[in-house]
């Protein structure tokens, strides 16, 4: 059955520039920083890093309780966070179009003052940015068709659940992805370790799972062949500092799923790439110190000085805490890489019996609330 073009006109291309905001189960390769720690630094960090659990369980009162595996990087636990800054590099728009050309072979389109567009086969759209947000965005026709199968905005038709993260697909493997992936970075100018969860999108779920859209009128199911060349994975992808994932500060204020968040997200199937979207790219620099890090108890106090601030009708149980590294813009595209705490679970308001995801973020070394 010939596949029909699906056109989301603005929504879709605001969802593509913002990525499906989606990292307990990040596939981390080693990126423990390089140089040597002074002695007076590492000895302080191991005194914190020997407070860190590798799990927590306590009673906050009577609506509050922590559960939680604590997930941090042996380089941290065993040296300490070394300090480090970035900046953000220019993606490679060169590059970004000789690794397009085998399959969509873009055409150059319209030149405005926002940015470039470009146009390809399979209904492929490719948009640059001009400075000052830089970056830049693709997507095709497939992946409009694999966004009526997979959803993972915070609505009524959520289904990511579905699909496990990083389970080989059949004929498809992991692997073989991550060589794709990083074929992808050497053509944007990405250097440097990531981590990657995969989302493993099969066709039979997804052919299950779709429906088309109407402004004007109900869900329908979607008229769509699927076939096993339509298996994907869907991939939220970090660089890494001290071993954890980079993030955008803008996952404090959208943090659903945060510890799945990923610095840019792309979706790839056994032949290609079907679209990504990144933002930012850094060059990380480490220094030779440490920084000075709250002892864990502490930070757990923080948190039920923070905790104790909401309602009695609140019930909140934490289930996982974790660190991650966010990159705070300190301007002329610099950032301080700077390590935060996450206590992440669910709440319950009791008197609505509403539920959602509850997250309290803790710089780890000011013990400050971001």
């Amino acid at each position: 059955m010939k596949k029909r073009v699906v056109v989301y006109g603005v929504l879709l291309l605001l969802v593509m520039c913002m990525g499906l905001v989606s990292c307990g189960a990040v596939r981390e390769n080693s990126a423990e920083p390089e140089g040597d720690m002074r002695d007076s630094d590492t000895a302080s960090a191991e005194q914190v890093s020997s407070q860190i659990p590798e799990r927590l369980v306590e009673e906050i009162g009577e609506t509050g309780r922590i559960d939680a595996v604590i997930a941090v990087p042996d380089c941290v636990r065993e040296k300490g966070f070394q300090k480090a800054t970035a900046k953000r590099v220019d993606i490679d728009q060169d590059g970004v179009l000789a690794f397009l050309e085998e399959f969509y072979h873009p055409r150059k389109g319209i030149e405005y003052e926002q940015g470039i567009q470009y146009r390809g086969e399979d209904d492929m759209y490719l948009f640059f940015p001009k400075e000052p947000q830089g970056g830049a965005s693709m997507t095709s026709s497939l992946r409009n068709y694999i966004s009526m199968a997979y959803r993972d905005g915070l609505a009524e038709d959520y289904n990511r659940d579905l699909y496990p993260i990083d389970t080989t697909l059949e004929g498809f493997s992991l692997e073989d992805c991550d060589e794709m992936l990083g074929k992808f970075h050497q053509s944007i100018g990405l250097t440097g370790d990531v981590g990657v969860v995969h989302w493993a999108l099969d066709h039979r779920t997804m052919e299950a799972e779709a429906v088309e859209l109407h402004v004007d009128g109900p869900d329908t199911k979607l008229d769509y062949r699927w076939t096993a060349g339509d298996d994907s994975y869907y991939c939220a992808v970090s660089q890494l500092c001290n071993g954890m994932p980079i993030l955008s500060s803008f996952y404090i204020v959208a943090y659903a799923d945060i510890l799945n968040a990923g610095g840019y997200n792309c979706l790839i199937n056994r032949d290609r790439i079907i679209s990504f979207s990144v933002e930012n790219i850094y060059d990380i620099q480490y220094e030779e110190a440490c920084e000075e890090l709250l002892a864990f108890p502490e930070i757990v106090e923080k948190y039920k000085d923070y905790r104790s601030s909401l309602g009695q009708n609140y019930e909140t149980t934490v289930t996982d805490i974790a660190m991650r590294v966010f990159a705070i813009n300190q301007g002329k595209d610099e950032y301080e890489l700077v390590p935060v705490w996450i206590f992440y679970g669910r709440w319950r308001d009791t008197e609505e019996d509403v539920t959602g995801a509850h997250a309290i973020f803790i710089h780890a070394v000011t013990g400050e609330r971001l």
